[in-house]
């Protein structure tokens, strides 16, 4: 009898922690879905420009973002966004740009 109620509890064990690694398997797929789902759309929100030769951050965003207020705060912005630390920039470097 005790054979068959150890058995009993390990198969109960089992089922518990495949249940949990079930529920966190879902939890975490709804998590990287709805990142994915926020990136893709702000990704649909930017425009891809191509640096050409003698461009500048300032003439990118000038030409290419229609920004409210200081330009400075909009090429901040760009810089932000591509992950650059200075304004040096390079022809036939991506950049992209918010569309508004």
């Amino acid at each position: 009898m005790t054979k068959y109620k150890g058995r009993k509890l390990r198969i109960g064990r089992v089922a518990i922690v495949i249940v949990f690694f079930l529920v966190l398997i879902i939890f975490l797929g709804t998590i990287f879905a709805a990142k994915a789902d926020a990136t893709d759309e702000y990704a649909r929100s930017l425009k891809k420009v191509v640096v050409r030769e003698n461009d500048t951050l300032w003439s990118i965003v000038k030409e290419n973002y229609d920004y409210k207020d200081d330009i400075r705060s909009a090429i901040y912005e760009v810089k932000k966004i591509n992950n650059i630390n200075t304004s040096h920039i390079e022809p036939g470097q991506v950049l992209y740009v918010p569309v508004e």
